[in-house]
């Protein structure tokens, strides 16, 4: 049984590299494995490159999900990876692989939406793998584990950072309506938050041609002044190249943000989560 196999390639639009080469047999024997489990969409969990190498060894084998409100494979048709055995199940519910292993698949407290965790009993031994999850099971944790897995963000580096050609070629970006396009099509609105987005190069320096504009999500409007009323306000710069690979790709800020490929101030200076 495989755990978020990453064996090849970046993650978080090339801000995440494997820091150690994976033994040379890694993909034989994952290609061997009786099942994998996915916990969540996250590129360094879930690794299209890596699936794509597997999927024309072993398209069938089985690989199970939690049953999320985000789907983990919501890119999977856009991918072009021919998975054929994914398994979406439900939460807290036993999973019987032979007479010897089962598993339960978790949801993370703190983010249901998206995170799951695992457990795992082998011949009468116990295995809980937090993953990323915040807060697993919401706190509501089995006794008697023999070994617990826990986070540890020690296995990516965030060099080199390249990206060659194409920056600024794309056709929509030469026409400012691409942002409010873009953030109505992303449908995030009813918060009183407002943003300034700020198109910068790999240096966060401003950038000849880069747009700069707001947006105030409580009316999800794009005011060229921030509105008088009181109001949570964040300024953001994105790398140019990694922003648009976003917008054009449908993708997830989350390569913007955990790949290292923005700068952010926000007033008041608080967590906020919605």
């Amino acid at each position: 049984m495989m755990f978020d196999p990453w064996l090849t390639g970046p993650a978080f639009a090339r801000g995440w590299w494997l820091l150690h080469e994976p033994p040379s047999d890694a993909m034989d024997r994952l290609s061997q494995a009786d099942l994998i489990y996915i916990s969540h969409m996250h590129s360094d969990h879930l690794s299209y490159p890596t699936l794509k190498h597997l999927s024309k060894r072993r398209p069938d084998i089985p690989i199970y999900v939690g049953d999320t409100s985000r789907p983990v494979f919501w890119y999977l048709e856009k991918s072009g990876v021919n998975l054929t055995n994914i398994n979406v199940v439900p939460f807290g519910v036993w999973q019987n692989v032979d007479e010897h292993l089962r598993f339960m698949i978790l949801m993370d407290g703190v983010h249901p939406e998206m995170d799951t965790c695992l457990i795992v009993e082998y011949k009468g031994h116990m295995i809980l793998n937090t993953v990323d999850c915040t807060r697993p099971n919401n706190g509501r944790l089995p006794h008697g584990v023999d070994l617990m897995m826990s986070d540890f963000a020690g296995g990516a580096s965030g060099f080199p950072m390249t990206f060659h050609g194409g920056k600024y070629t794309a056709e929509i970006f030469k026409y400012k309506s691409w942002i409010q396009y873009y953030y109505n099509w992303a449908g995030f609105k009813g918060y009183n938050l407002v943003i300034r987005v700020i198109e910068t190069d790999d240096d966060f320096k401003p950038l000849k041609g880069g747009y700069e504009y707001l947006v105030d999500f409580l009316d999800l409007s794009f005011p060229d002044v921030r509105p008088e009323r009181d109001h949570a306000y964040e300024e953001i710069k994105n790398r140019v190249n990694v922003m648009r690979h976003v917008v054009l790709n449908g993708g997830l800020w989350d390569d913007l943000y955990i790949g290292f490929n923005n700068r952010m101030s926000r007033d008041p200076d608080v967590y906020h989560h919605k």
